[in-house]
């Protein structure tokens, strides 16, 4: 067998196995998401992920949430309210220009503005 029909068989199996890979992964972020939803009380959907890209972003009642956080949820056994409290907090402080935590630094405790320098800062929001 030629050299460029070698390289192209091992290219074609390459790609099958990327292709399967993906597919796996599309399987198991909807498993995890659909879990991840259940334990919020919230409707899933495969339609629910944007752009169709499963893994990516998802929809779900009214959040946007990405893998890492809702995988950060589950892994950490996060209490149920934290997501929202975090969901919330950096919508607030991401109008006045700061940088946002992750979830996995959010439910490990990370630096965060007080309640009174958040109420502080929807105030001036206001003004």
């Amino acid at each position: 067998m030629k050299k460029e029909n070698q390289n192209n068989l091992t290219v074609n199996k390459m790609n099958e196995k990327i292709k399967e890979a993906l597919e796996d992964y599309s399987i198991a972020a909807n498993r995890v998401a659909q879990l991840w939803c259940r334990k919020h009380n919230f409707e899933f959907s495969n339609e629910n992920w944007v752009a169709d890209d499963a893994g990516g972003v998802l929809f779900a009642s009214d959040f946007f949430v990405d893998m890492a956080s809702i995988i950060d949820d589950l892994k950490y056994d996060a209490p149920e309210e934290e997501f929202e409290k975090w969901y919330d907090y950096c919508i607030d402080i991401r109008e006045k220009g700061y940088y946002t935590p992750t979830f996995r630094h959010w439910i490990k405790g990370c630096p965060r503005l007080s309640d009174d320098e958040l109420k502080a800062l929807k105030q001036d929001n206001e003004n």
